[in-house]
């Protein structure tokens, strides 16, 4: 979510504070601002659905809680999130998986066979620091009276991110470095005090294997352009959960190469799925399909291009 979002969005109106919260805050009453301010929960989330050895789950949820004091008029949400992977570990084991295989000895199926793969295996614990932007809008004169505000938490982690044949799959391929923070929410609630909670909560998603990549979404760019012009060309890459896969080799064909040219060709994606592109024109008027495949597998898409005479 940007930040101007959340802004539009708190300038509403103010949220009800939950009878739960409140007890915490009656309880609490007697403390200090100071007091408040020192209290940064870290609770540890845990895998609220048991998985298969087999079953892949690239989503680690996160929470955390940060005090913000009631001087500061306007909060902005979180503009940082910093993930520890020291004590995150990957390995490759053995997982099996029961399917129907046709018999290779003569007609029918074989029902109820057993077929063992390798599975990429992340196990341990994310630790995180997040911040929370705060200002007070009123404050004459510049600069804005603001600061951060952090919060802390720790993360459980035991998930299969990829599977594959036995002896195709090794941690080399994946860098814990590669984890993508998506914040999925962000409540605030007012204390006692005036001070307000901001709950951050989402998701840590875990990379996975290219050969789960499994569409090019969004890809879109000029689709009208003047001879010799350029057109921008945008993607993204993305498993069958929707989730985006990093570090992806996209390459791209023109079904008329006399019309132009690709650069770069091939590219590769961020850590958020996403690649970029041109096309050049470099003869004529025309139309031209341009097609971007991801290496490895049989995703492709096409975006069409109408090259045309400018006065």
């Amino acid at each position: 979510m940007k930040i101007s979002q959340i802004i539009s969005h708190l300038k509403k109106g103010k949220q009800e504070i939950p009878a739960e919260f409140m007890k915490i805050l009656e309880k609490n009453a007697e403390k200090t601002t100071l007091e408040l301010m020192n209290i940064q929960p870290g609770d540890v989330q845990q895998q609220q659905v048991p998985l298969g050895p087999c079953d892949c789950d690239r989503l680690v949820p996160f929470c955390a809680d940060v005090l913000v004091p009631s001087y500061l008029d306007v909060v902005s949400g979180v503009n940082g999130i910093a993930i520890d992977t020291s004590c995150l570990l990957c390995s490759v084991d053995e997982c099996t998986v029961t399917v129907d295989v046709p018999n290779p000895c003569g007609p029918g199926t074989i029902t109820d066979a057993d077929v063992t793969l390798d599975a990429v295996h992340f196990t341990g614990c994310l630790s995180y620091d997040l911040s929370v932007f705060a200002f007070d809008e009123f404050s004459p004169g510049f600069p804005f009276n603001f600061t951060n505000f952090c919060g802390h938490g720790t993360s459980c982690v035991d998930n299969v991110v990829c599977v594959g044949p036995t002896g195709t799959l090794s941690c080399d391929d994946f860098d814990p470095r590669a984890i993508i923070p998506n914040v999925t929410n962000q409540t605030i609630t007012q204390t006692a005090c005036g001070n307000r909670v901001v709950s951050v909560s989402g998701n840590f998603i875990l990379p996975t294997c290219l050969t789960n990549a499994c569409d090019i979404i969004n890809f879109t760019g000029n689709p009208t352009i003047c001879e010799g012009e350029t057109a921008f060309i945008f993607g993204q890459v993305v498993d069958c959960n929707g989730l985006p896969i990093g570090n992806a080799t996209v390459d791209f064909t023109v079904d008329d190469p006399s019309l132009g040219v690709v650069s770069p060709d091939p590219t590769t994606t961020d850590g958020f799925g996403f690649f970029f592109t041109q096309f050049t024109s470099t003869n004529g008027m025309g139309t031209v399909t341009v097609t971007a495949t991801v290496v490895g597998t049989s995703v492709t898409e096409d975006f069409v291009i109408n090259i045309v005479t400018c006065p």
